[in-house]
């Protein structure tokens, strides 16, 4: 996932998106439906290694917290390019 993250950050234009799907994943593996190093710690710990490394992007709460706190399965998946 983080390579991923890595290949297409290039695409994203500056105040544009990269959405990242199914962050959730972690908190349904958390709650025993799925193991949890099934995963290895899935999008959100791509997400969370990649925006410390990459300070061009930042996790755009609005939108993952527009219905409550991180209440869509894009959890902190709202990537802007900041610069």
């Amino acid at each position: 996932m983080l390579g991923a993250l890595e290949k297409f950050s290039r695409k994203v234009a500056p105040n544009s998106y990269f959405i990242v799907e199914d962050g959730i994943i972690t908190d349904l593996a958390d709650q025993k439906i799925e193991d949890p190093a099934k995963f290895n710690g899935g999008p959100l710990r791509a997400i969370t290694e990649f925006t410390d490394a990459n300070p061009s992007f930042a996790i755009e709460q609005r939108w993952s917290n527009m219905f409550g706190k991180n209440s869509t399965f894009n959890v902190n998946g709202y990537l802007r390019r900041v610069r």
